[in-house]
């Protein structure tokens, strides 16, 4: 089957208009410097969810401080050191050094994820060359840069037309047929549709054939407020307080009548199943018991069976009777 072109989606259009922006407010005020760290800053920011845009501005405007400042200090040595005897061999020892200081400030802040942002900003200060502007002017105008970037990108994000909303509605989405797509997967696009709808105030919640032990691990992307419907219908389970709400039991009596009928059910379809017998070919030859009784099962139950077989007593050859049952095979003499 054919596949139809995708969509261009709002985050694709917001990153445009936040560029043109950008770019417009450089050319309006005359500014001779780049607008590229403010359109980087801009794109990285903007996310398919508004929440998720305001943690990536936040995210990007610390890691950019972070570099910033040991940038600053990386600058305040960089002449002193390139005075001394080998001196690009000290002012490489600094970066390195500096470097490591950058990524170990992310991690006090408990910010381990922003350590590339934070070490981009320290290289584009300290080691990138600034075609004759005063380092400190560049680090200005980089933090400024960054801020811009951050403002515009947060402000477009935030961007959404208002439809009509019903929040006193419930809506529950079937997932094993429904959500999922070909891959047996929730899409990308089913997830932030979602969260977005969830982010609106929409009250969403699902049913599934599930356990919510195996439900868990694929709806963590999902800003699920409200409980599960697991087990299709028999348990209400709430994910993040990890807890059974509501469990339809069923009686003990009533379990112990389904388990017969599914036992009698399978006991009837292997007597159904033929059971090939060999070649009586065997009677002038000494087989034990246990080896023809063997070769009698299904070469799937055989395999199963022949860590259990032992010999047991020598058959002579005679006339022998058959019988069987729905498990093995037995042979007896007349």
């Amino acid at each position: 089957m054919k596949k139809s072109m995708p969509r261009i989606g709002m985050r694709i259009i917001k990153t445009s208009i936040a560029a043109f922006l950008i770019l417009l407010i450089f050319t309006a005020v005359g500014a001779k410097r780049s607008p590229f760290y403010v359109l980087i800053t801009t794109i990285i920011c903007i996310q398919p969810d508004i929440a998720n845009t305001k943690d990536t501005a936040f995210n990007r405007a610390i890691g950019t401080l972070i570099g910033a400042v040991t940038g600053a200090v990386a600058m305040l040595l960089e002449m002193p050191l390139k005075g001394l005897p080998g001196g690009e061999l000290w002012w490489d020892l600094l970066n390195a050094v500096m470097i490591c200081i950058t990524i170990y400030l992310t991690v006090l802040l408990g910010k381990q994820y922003i350590a590339f942002m934070a070490c981009v900003a320290y290289l584009s200060v300290a080691v990138i060359a600034h075609d004759g502007v005063s380092p400190y002017e560049f680090l200005f105008y980089r933090v400024v840069d960054t801020f811009l970037g951050v403002g515009i990108g947060s402000l477009v994000g935030s961007f959404h037309t208002h439809g009509k909303k019903r929040n006193d509605v419930l809506f529950v989405a079937e997932l094993d047929d429904e959500l999922r797509s070909a891959h047996r997967q929730i899409s990308e696009f089913n997830k932030t549709a979602l969260n977005h709808m969830i982010d609106e105030g929409a009250l969403f919640t699902m049913i599934t054939r599930q356990t919510p032990a195996s439900l868990i691990a694929e709806v963590e992307h999902l800003k699920l407020r409200l409980p599960v419907i697991a087990l299709d219908g028999a348990v209400l389970y709430d994910i993040y307080q990890n807890r059974y709400l509501h469990a339809c039991l069923m009686e003990h009596d009533m379990g112990i009548r389904i388990r017969q009928l599914l036992t009698e059910q399978a006991r009837r379809q292997q007597a159904q199943t033929p059971i090939p017998f060999p070649s009586i070919d065997f009677v002038k030859q000494r087989h034990s018991v246990s080896e023809y009784r063997l070769s009698l099962y299904p070469p799937h139950l055989r395999r199963r069976q022949e860590s259990k077989a032992s010999g047991q007593s020598v058959l002579r050859k005679t006339d022998f009777s058959f019988s069987h049952t729905s498990d093995s095979c037995t042979c007896q003499p007349r």
